[in-house]
């Protein structure tokens, strides 16, 4: 045999030439093997991401992007920015006229904790003996709203939360938040 008359063919073209499908050579696996698993790493990455990123598109609040501490441990005290999710008592409300898509968080200030007393009085608001808010009666669109009706010291576990719009959907429509409902959010970048 003369080794010079041997044709040099390479392993897959000899086995595609008899119909079988080469083997991917382990250089071939080890690379698609890594890009699945740093596509997987940036993924779940931009996931934990996300899951902490609040883009605000109301004008109740600056508009921008805020960071939110998801179950914050620290008591949080009035000025204190937070996120929450729509009270249940005006979740059907929210829904039926297309405020906030389903599963957004509200964004606002604490203005009032445990202890302050929170009294509306026709359309004023008053913490502590201050004028704090003028209330609303209609939405936007001229529908009517729901209004908190109270003047009483907050009870142990409840904040009163508004915004520095007068149109905003805070507590003058739904009342107090239960404080075990509330992340602290801080602003990233607004304007």
């Amino acid at each position: 045999m003369n080794f010079a008359s041997f044709p040099l063919e390479s392993v897959p073209a000899m086995a595609e030439r008899r119909g079988r499908r080469p083997l991917p050579r382990p250089r071939v696996l080890t690379t698609v093997l890594g890009a699945l698993v740093a596509t997987a790493l940036v993924t779940a990455a931009a996931c934990m991401l996300a899951s902490h990123l609040l883009i605000n598109v109301t004008r109740s609040m600056p508009l921008g992007l805020y960071w939110v501490r998801r179950g914050s441990a620290r008591s949080l005290g009035r000025r204190d920015l937070v996120a929450f999710p729509v009270p249940p008592s005006v979740r059907g409300l929210v829904l039926d006229r297309h405020y906030l898509m389903d599963g957004a968080l509200l964004l606002k200030p604490i203005a009032a904790v445990a202890g302050d007393v929170v009294c509306i009085e026709g359309d004023a608001l008053t913490i502590g003996g201050e004028p704090a808010a003028r209330l609303r009666s209609h939405d936007s669109e001229g529908r009517a709203l729901p209004r908190d009706a109270r003047c009483a010291s907050l009870p142990s576990g409840l904040v009163y939360v508004l915004a520095p719009d007068p149109r905003s959907f805070d507590s003058r429509v739904f009342g107090p938040v239960d404080v075990h409902t509330l992340s602290e959010v801080t602003p990233l970048w607004t304007f």
